[in-house]
């Protein structure tokens, strides 16, 4: 099966446009929804309302179907998410927020960035989160009571996906094993007769 590298082309087109919110997140890394600590000795446990989530993970094989129902793999290396997280707060993206690719949603912002650069020393590792180094990590405020209410608590969305424009690289994650070559052959030969 094809595996494709995906890089931040250099013209201004390229990049995330927005964050969506979805069920079942393509790198397959659900968020955890944080809430506030109680504070001393208030025994009032106020919810923050705030995801925290992988958005890209370097390297991770990432399944996708092309126009004519042929499966193939795309990836982004560490060096393609960090100009990627750098270019999308260059650009002010930091509200552009869907739901399911479909819907923008309102009141929704991303209030925290980072990339993963320590093993153990790391944010995410804190709330039990074991991603590569490279990794880009963001937290959303989430301000709509529709979203948090109807979406969030219910679990009916559990990560994050992004929304974007990419080129497509040369360099390939990996080889095509023997099988996957000899079952692209057969296809070949069934559709040519």
């Amino acid at each position: 099966m094809k595996i494709i590298e995906m890089l931040l082309g250099d013209s201004i087109k390229y990049g995330i446009e927005a964050i969506s919110l979805v069920d079942k997140p393509a790198i397959n890394e659900d968020w955890i929804a944080l809430k506030e600590e109680p504070i001393l000795l208030k025994s009032i446990d106020k919810e923050k309302r705030i995801l925290l989530g992988a958005v890209l993970v370097p390297d991770r094989k990432i399944l996708r179907i092309d126009k004519d129902g042929n499966p193939y793999y795309i990836f982004f290396s560490a060096e393609t998410i960090e100009a990627t997280s750098q270019d999308y707060a260059k650009k002010k993206n930091l509200s552009n927020v869907t739901k399911d690719h479909k819907t923008k949603v309102d009141d929704i912002t991303v209030v925290e960035t980072w990339l993963k650069v320590h093993e153990t020393n790391d944010k995410s590792v804190a709330y039990g989160m074991d991603l590569p180094i490279g990794t880009w990590f963001v937290a959303m405020k989430v301000d709509n009571d529709e979203v948090w209410n109807e979406y969030v608590k219910s679990g009916a969305i559990k990560g994050f996906s992004i929304e974007g424009y990419f080129t497509d690289g040369k360099r390939e994650l990996s080889e095509q094993t023997e099988d996957e070559k000899l079952i692209e052959k057969i296809k070949e030969l069934i559709k040519n007769g």
